[in-house]
């Protein structure tokens, strides 16, 4: 597979922290695998699970930064691969130079991973010419030292996916503080040739009934409420702002799914750590009682993840939704399912454009649908209806996610 020079322009995607400026980094080295032209590539069945466990360090090369073995603090196994950035550079970077090509053609690949700190790490896949894929994923300092499912961000150069010659991991920091990384558990999962989108809205507004759901209704596309169970209303003459109960019940049958945003909808770290765990619950219970087919999903209010309360929404759900980046693989963690949220309305057929060129699953969420959020729905939907009608893409719900798309 070969891809021609391509950037996905969304905000979100391109201004983390550091510079992506690629220019230089390989010291003049442009060999990206010393390896003879005609032979075959690694094939890409054999590549899907763990690639790397970094129990050996001694394929891989640091740049700018350090690498250290960690052993106590890692994923699996004995040891993790600590990056360390120094204030005195932007970023720091392994790269592992392959003595044989990788067929990546058909996957996508992916990290366990944890940081002291904010950043979108990348796993660069680089061809025998330079050109190189770009895969991004958000981390921050409270989040879980777990599998991470990584999007496709960029292409950069007219890059052959079937004859892969470096693995880079990057870790961007910027110019004026230091940063460490600890990765583990280099993986690939397979990745849907024909693009996938799921439609969702975070926090059960009543918009998603008054204006989102005619929208996606006059295109026959249907979509996810993740709702703050005890904000929806009993009756329409309720104070608040959130959907109602009949409301709901009209959405479910329609097709939509009705999930999980917990039971205030706050972030998890905004709520007391004794707490979270009952955030968790009882909206699942609430869901349950009321015969909703939803409750096995779950988004993360805000994207917002720390070890207490995502070790609850493991244990009670099937699938949950933080992060961000568009095209992942099929879900190795299905409960870190990226998602994007509030794109423009040009940001959202970019969005639909991308998946359609590259395949993969992209989720767009909107939280508020406002006049902005608004024309952008229209424009995504009319669109995606069109895409549809091609057999470019599809929109699955979380349940097909769940029985198809997880690895």
């Amino acid at each position: 597979m070969s891809a021609a020079t391509a950037t996905l322009a969304v905000a979100g995607c391109a201004g983390d922290a550091g510079s992506d400026d690629d220019s230089n980094e390989t010291d003049g080295d442009d060999s990206y695998g010393d390896f003879d032209e005609d032979e075959p590539s690694e094939a890409p069945p054999d590549l899907a699970g763990t690639w790397d466990d970094f129990e050996d360090l001694d394929d891989w090369a640091p740049m700018d930064g350090s690498l250290d073995a960690d052993t106590d603090q890692y994923f699996e196994g004995s040891q993790s691969a600590l990056i360390s950035v120094p204030e005195s550079a932007n970023s720091g970077r392994i790269i592992r130079t392959l003595s044989s090509p990788l067929d990546c053609s058909e996957v996508v690949p992916g990290l366990a991973m944890a940081s002291d700190g904010p950043g979108a790490p990348s796993i660069q896949l680089w061809d025998e010419d330079g050109a190189k894929a770009e895969y991004r994923q958000e981390t921050d300092a409270t989040h879980p030292f777990v599998r991470r499912n990584f999007g496709l961000s960029k292409y950069e150069g007219d890059v052959d996916l079937s004859r892969i010659g470096e693995i880079h991991v990057v870790h961007w920091t910027g110019d004026e503080f230091e940063g460490q990384l600890w990765v583990d558990d280099l993986y690939f999962s397979p990745r849907s040739e024909e693009g996938k989108i799921q439609i969702q809205f975070h926090g059960g507004y009543e918009e998603d009934y008054t204006v989102a759901y005619p929208i996606l209704a006059q295109h026959d596309l249907e979509a996810t409420t993740f709702v703050a169970t005890n904000r929806v209303r009993e009756t329409q003459n309720a104070e608040g702002d959130r959907l109602t109960v009949e409301q709901l019940d009209e959405l479910a049958d329609a097709g939509w799914t009705v999930g999980s945003y917990g039971r205030r909808g706050l972030q998890s770290t905004d709520v007391d750590p004794d707490e979270r765990e009952a955030d968790v619950y009882e909206a699942v219970d609430w869901l349950n009682d009321r015969g909703y087919d939803g409750a096995g999903f779950f988004a993360f209010p805000g994207g917002r993840i720390e070890d207490r309360g995502y070790e609850a929404v493991t244990e009670a759900h099937d699938l949950a939704f933080a992060g961000r980046f568009p095209s992942q693989g099929h879900a190795a963690n299905p409960h870190l399912c990226p998602r994007m949220t509030n794109p423009d309305p040009e940001e959202a057929l970019n969005l639909l454009e991308w998946t359609a060129t590259v395949g993969g699953i992209t989720t767009i969420a909107f939280n508020r649908v406002d006049s902005e959020a608004q024309t952008a729905l229209e424009a995504l939907a009319s669109e995606l209806s069109a895409y549809q009608e091609e057999d470019v893409l599809e929109v699955i719900t979380p349940q097909e996610m769940v029985d198809e798309y997880v690895f």
